[in-house]
């Protein structure tokens, strides 16, 4: 697409066995535009080169790790 600025990209560096951590400070310390950008995934002491997959991984590792009624992010209420 000739002419069109190249969509920014950032990259988030996450270690597996600190992965809720690593997300929510990376995440957090991005500011509202870099929020906009496309996220590039790059899991700390392992090769790979995000071209999609290892985002979607990402996303279903923290998705899992945040809906998990056994995480203790979550309480039941009366009901």
């Amino acid at each position: 697409r000739s002419g069109h600025a190249k969509t920014p990209r950032i990259c988030i560096q996450i270690r597996r066995e600190f992965l809720l951590v690593d997300s929510l400070e990376a995440i957090m310390s991005l500011d509202k535009e870099e929020l906009k950008h496309v996220w590039r995934i790059q899991f700390v002491g392992e090769e790979g080169v995000d071209a999609g997959g290892l985002r979607r991984e990402w996303f279903h590792l923290i998705s899992k790790m945040l809906l998990d009624p056994d995480s203790g992010l979550w309480m039941c209420c009366g009901g």
